[in-house]
């Protein structure tokens, strides 16, 4: 007769979730002549709200096929509300996984009649009283109550050994990956001091004790019924931990850390004491292999040549390496992101990223300081897992590539730049070409007209070419203002009477409209003329591009506004459009096609952003422009020590 024709749990139901071909027809048997309830479930992605539904004692996953993720159903159970406790059969990693999920126990095995009892007797025990419902004892036989005794006391070893066998663990430092390699004696004793159970390694290293006593493998003082470890937890009934010596069955004596653990009876009292030791100088040798494994691994993670930092599940920062703390400080115990700010949507970078979905990411990624400065970084993250594949932490590796973006960038411009100059640099030269055969050819035809259009194609052409070469000295040269004070009027008039010859047979006229009597600033005269002559020779060619349509104008303005002094260009050319007015600042953006190099308005707002300027715009298609520079009466301290090449955006 089984076991689970012989305990009788009162009224439990169990809840069944296996593969359809899972062979499970035996367990289903014993489980119902057990005197369970059973509900069957084959389909996992269902079994959590059935389970709900069912409302069972025990909820018991049969993961024996591989059919489905047992691992990650227990942990959908768990999330679902479910208050009964969860048992389950699996093997291998999946076991560990189940159990790392939260499951109440595990089985790694219920092939034949001892396997399948013990599931019976766990399955029987309710969480809130140990004890199985089982007919009065006087009824049954005394082998029967053994049995199960035995079989109860087999699940009260299950759950104290890792509560043993973890604290042992930490002595050695490295946790449970060195319980292997470590020869562990496990032994059972009775309250009488006998030993009961012995595993291999406590018979091969101690000798075959079974029916001994407990304190016989001990040196003085702990070689007594009193002081051995076993008698210490009789007396108390708390877990212990004690340090002594034992003698192998070689002779030797050998220092072991000792832990016992009671286990209980169902009246509550201690039956029985669970012993596991192990030897200290095993400890100490792989505690001391592990700090040489420690030291090493320090020393390769101080040595990469970039930023990496470990950060664990809530995102904190729980080591650094040597270049981190030296650009970045020790924020060991800061959360990444308060040290950090990503300048990318929340949620979008490569660490939030490996946090959800547990995988390595690789990512270019902006990273800004509390201090306000902003750094480019490629990141490489990596999730730090366990054995069963839970992810405790994220390794993230990154390097500052702001200056290699900043080069990438700076040679696009390059390249960029050339492509347009030279562009530029041969529409002038067919200009000059078209110049100097007329001019030739009215030579010889003695044509003046001719002479004198061709003269003006080069003068043209000379004068483009001039400013082609002015951009490109002020864009590459590194200057610093030359500051003086002038008069606001005295610096347009000089403005016009350069800029004015450049309309003659243009037939657009120009107008000065000059209110500024008395009015001085400060200003680097040369470049902040060059600026309003190129605002004003964009204007001329705005009007020519457009001429025959209308008379067209150009008015020159100089006044005052609060605390600026603004110069204002206005022509009636055809104006821009909306985009061409967000572009028009834009390096290398032209309107002119081939005859623009699109350095100039770049130009321009840089040399007036540098005098702590702005210029205003407006436009409209097919009713001209105005530009409208406004300068400080002086130039903001600040700015002065700046090159052009270091132009700041500053808000005054």
């Amino acid at each position: 007769m089984m076991i689970a024709d012989r305990i009788f749990p009162v009224n439990l139901r169990i809840f069944l979730i296996c593969a359809p071909s899972a062979p499970g027809k035996q367990l289903v048997g014993e489980l119902r002549r057990a005197g369970f309830t059973i509900q069957r479930a084959v389909d996992p992605k269902e079994a959590p709200a059935a389970a709900k539904e069912f409302s069972p004692a025990k909820i018991l996953i049969d993961a024996r096929s591989g059919a489905f993720d047992a691992p990650a159903l227990v942990r959908r159970l768990l999330a679902g509300g479910a208050r009964a406790e969860v048992v389950v059969i699996a093997a291998g990693e999946s076991a560990a996984a189940c159990y790392l999920s939260g499951a109440a126990a595990v089985f790694e095995s219920v092939d034949g009649e001892s396997a399948i009892s013990a599931l019976v007797a766990r399955l029987g025990r309710s969480p809130a009283e140990p004890a199985l419902h089982r007919p009065p004892a006087e009824n049954r036989p005394v082998n029967e109550i053994l049995e199960d005794e035995r079989f109860i006391t087999v699940n009260q070893v299950l759950d104290n050994i890792s509560l043993i066998i973890e604290q042992i663990s930490d002595e050695v430092e490295g946790g449970v990956k060195y319980f292997n390699q470590m020869p562990y004696f496990v032994s059972v004793h009775d309250r009488r001091q006998n030993v009961l159970i012995i595993n291999a390694a406590y018979r091969k290293l101690l000798g075959n004790k079974v029916g001994a006593k407990s304190w016989e493998i001990y040196r003085t003082p702990w070689a007594s019924a009193e002081d051995c470890p076993v008698g210490k937890t009789l007396q108390t009934e708390q877990v212990q931990e004690t340090r002594a010596v034992v003698k192998y069955r070689s002779g030797l004596w050998v220092p072991v850390i000792v832990h016992t653990a009671p286990i209980y009876n169902n009246d509550g009292a201690v039956e029985l004491v669970l012993e596991v030791s192990a030897g200290t100088r095993d400890v100490r040798r792989l505690s001391k292999e592990l700090r040489k494994s420690q030291q090493r691994y320090e020393q390769l993670f101080n040595a990469v040549p970039c930023y990496v930092a470990v950060l664990n599940r809530d995102l904190r920062i729980t080591a650094v390496n040597r270049p981190f703390k030296e650009d970045f400080g020790d924020q060991t115990g800061e959360r990444f992101f308060d040290v950090f700010d990503p300048v990318s949507a929340a949620g979008t970078d490569p660490i939030s990223i490996t946090l959800e979905e547990g995988r390595p990411r690789e990512a270019e990624m902006a990273l800004q300081q509390s201090g306000g400065k902003r750094t480019n970084t490629l990141v490489w993250t990596s999730p730090i897992t366990t054995a069963a594949g839970k992810l405790l932490q994220i390794l993230v590796m990154f390097v500052d590539i702001t200056q290699i973006r900043k080069l990438r960038d700076n040679l696009s411009s390059l390249g960029l730049m050339m492509g347009t100059i030279a562009h530029g640099i041969k529409g002038t030269l067919t200009g000059l070409n078209g110049g100097v055969y007329l001019i030739e050819s009215g030579h010889r035809r003695q044509e003046p007209e001719r002479v004198k259009e061709g003269l003006t194609i080069t003068r043209q052409m000379m004068q483009r070419m001039e400013r082609v070469v002015f951009d490109i000295l002020y864009y590459t040269k590194k200057r610093s203002l030359q500051l003086e004070t002038m008069g606001a009027e005295t610096l347009a008039a000089d403005i016009a009477a350069t800029f004015e010859p450049k309309l003659e047979d243009t037939g657009i006229a120009f107008e000065r409209a000059f209110s500024g009597a008395g009015l001085t600033l400060e200003a680097d005269a040369t470049i902040v003329r060059s600026a309003m002559v190129n605002i004003l020779e964009n204007a001329a060619d705005a009007c020519t591009a457009a001429a025959g349509e209308k008379e067209h104008r150009i008015v020159f303005r100089v006044g005052e506004r609060d605390e600026w002094i603004f110069f204002e260009v206005e022509d009636n050319g055809p104006g821009m459009d909306a985009e061409a007015q967000k572009k028009v600042y834009d390096l290398f953006y032209s309107t002119k096609g081939s005859k623009g190099t699109g350095l100039g308005m770049f130009i321009t707002d840089k040399i007036i952003r540098q005098h702590g300027g702005m210029i205003e715009l407006e436009s409209e298609p097919g009713r001209g422009t105005r530009f409208t520079v406004l300068l400080p009466r002086r130039v903001p301290h600040v700015l002065k020590g700046y090159r052009t090449d270091k132009i700041l955006d500053v808000e005054l």
